[in-house]
């Protein structure tokens, strides 16, 4: 039998976050959000995000972040953005252990 963290590890590698899911689940006899709560703590631990993309389509709309794993990926979408939003912002992740309530403009 094989390693169960080592398939979830490999799943997620292979950018398959269901199958991981599925495979945690199985393998640890776990509910559904615990599964999905632990493959993305996983997920943050062994492949984490570098740059988040935040934009806006107008002063009245929420916020949206977009993950990425490159300042490259991440410059790519402002881009696609910058024709259809009013505010783009690219941020390099420097913290995960942070929960934002809420975005406040600076």
């Amino acid at each position: 039998m094989s390693d169960p963290m080592r398939t979830v590890l490999s799943l997620l590698r292979q950018d398959k976050k269901i199958e991981a899911i599925k495979a945690f689940r199985d393998a640890y006899k776990t509910d559904l959000r615990q599964a999905i709560d632990a493959v993305e703590a996983i997920r943050e631990v062994y492949f984490p995000t570098d740059f988040i993309v935040v934009s806006r389509y107008d002063e009245l709309a929420d916020y949206q972040v977009c993950e990425v794993k490159s300042m490259e990926e991440a410059m790519n979408e402002a881009k696609r953005f910058c024709h259809t939003r009013e505010d783009v912002v690219v941020a390099n992740v420097i913290a995960r252990s942070i929960v934002i309530r809420a975005m406040q403009e600076i």
